[in-house]
């Protein structure tokens, strides 16, 4: 300790086991410190004497500590947390009280700095770890990782941050995502690599410390990159799923064309006819207001509604005249056919139920099982209502096409009889949107939605 006088005021806050220093308001030079100051900072007292308050303080926080001594009124007041340099460079966390007084004449100040840099450093861990889950949730990876090097410049105190993920995390010829502005030459820099299975995952480079790095920040970059790493896992783990959900989504896309294809194939007079019918209760579908992931179930249950016909004799299906009633019960065979070929695939839609019940009305009178109201799928009356409606406007050798507006009226005559009532209106608000025609019977690429 060094003597300022022998005024108990002095010798009692002086005797305190916590770095205690008085300075000059208006020099702002030491004027006393006590062996807890010399201990903690690393300078001898009388080295302190020869210095300046804002000589252990970074260079970047003088400024505010210049505006805080002239702002400072007489009173006792809890200054908060500031950020000190010891001899040897190391950075401290300090929570400062400062105490007005006289000595002598002049004007002095008491500070007491209880160091805090094992709160601080658990503080920063802790943020930069809540951080970069909360962005991980929020935002894409791209933006997450473009973040990453600014949340671990703030937990290392750091003007600059650079992180390069490698194989198998990440591409290693991609380059390092920055923050802040490149080091200057002499800078302090610290470098952590971080490996996974002894392979190396990441490297991370911070640069800019007032003062020297040390374990403490080697150790905070250690677990902030873990986080970094578990995202970055996570993210392949998800892009690999989902994209074998794309290539299995895509391939049962083929095989729906395929089918549809085989089965128009053996029925001439209808070639098209399924396609037809996907087409407008697509269009149906998106008046009523489905989800692209039910869109892309009509289409593909239109598309495969009257697969079934494979099992019904070639003769029958082409026959330039109307069937007989046994010709007719063997067409209506059609439909079970159909969905016990399907059921043993695992559409993410109710295909197979849909193929089933697309000729099931709502009064009873369809078949196979003579369904009523709300035992049919809502899918199914959208697939029955497009079916009715193309096969009166397509041609048959039996008879010609009807004009739309009688398919239309048929449909009316109907609605909350045989066919749903909003499936008919959406129905003929589809027909009007398309300038009184049926749509288009092109392709409809799968939407890539597996969920609604």
């Amino acid at each position: 300790m060094t003597p300022i006088d022998h005024d108990d005021r002095f010798m009692n806050w002086l005797d305190l086991p916590v770095p205690i220093w008085v300075f000059d308001v208006e020099t702002l030079a030491f004027v006393a410190v006590n062996e807890a100051t010399v201990s903690t900072y690393g300078w001898s007292s009388d080295e302190f004497l020869t210095m300046t308050i804002d000589q252990i303080r970074p260079p970047q926080d003088v400024g505010k500590l210049h505006e805080l001594v002239r702002d400072q009124g007489s009173d006792h007041s809890d200054a908060g947390i500031w950020r000190h340099l010891t001899k040897s460079g190391h950075l401290l966390s300090v929570r400062v009280v400062v105490h007005s007084s006289v000595l002598h004449g002049r004007a002095v100040r008491y500070v007491a700095a209880l160091d805090v840099s094992s709160l601080a450093l658990a503080e920063a861990r802790a943020a930069g770890s809540a951080s970069l889950d909360r962005l991980s949730s929020e935002v894409s990876f791209p933006e997450f990782l473009a973040a990453v090097p600014e949340i671990l410049a703030d937990a290392t105190v750091s003007s600059y941050a650079s992180v390069r993920l490698l194989a198998p995390h990440g591409d290693a010829s991609a380059p390092a995502t920055e923050f802040g502005d490149a080091p200057q030459p002499g800078a302090p820099v610290l470098t952590v690599p971080t490996r996974v299975g002894g392979v190396l995952a990441a490297e991370v480079v911070v640069a800019g410390k007032p003062g020297e790095y040390d374990h403490h920040d080697i150790k905070t970059l250690e677990l902030l990159t873990g986080d970094v790493l578990r995202v970055a896992e996570r993210e392949r783990v998800t892009t690999e799923l989902e994209e074998a959900a794309d290539r299995q989504g895509r391939a049962l896309w083929a095989t729906i064309e395929a089918l549809s294809k085989a089965a128009e194939i053996r029925d001439s007079y209808t070639a098209g006819h399924q396609r037809r019918v996907a087409a407008l209760a697509v269009e149906i579908g998106a008046v009523l207001g489905l989800t692209e992931f039910d869109l892309d179930g009509l289409y593909a249950a239109g598309m495969l509604h009257d697969l079934g016909k494979l099992g019904v004799p070639a003769e029958i299906l082409v026959t330039p005249r109307r069937l007989s009633a046994l010709e007719f019960q063997l067409i209506q065979t059609h439909v079970k056919v159909g969905a016990d070929t399907l059921s043993g695939i695992p559409f993410p839609w109710p295909v197979a139920d849909v193929v089933r019940q697309h000729h099931e009305r709502l009064d009873g009178t369809g078949y196979p099982a003579g369904l009523t109201d709300r035992e049919i799928i809502p899918a199914a009356r959208i697939i029955a209502v497009a079916d009715v409606v193309e096969a009166m406007v397509s041609h048959r050798p039996y008879r010609p096409a009807f004009p739309i507006r009688k398919a239309l009226t048929e449909l009316r005559d109907g609605a909350g009889i045989r066919y749903d009532a909003d499936v008919v209106r959406a129905c003929e608000e589809a027909i009007r949107r398309n300038g009184d025609a049926l749509p288009v019977d092109t392709h409809r690429a799968w939407s890539g939605r597996t969920t609604r």
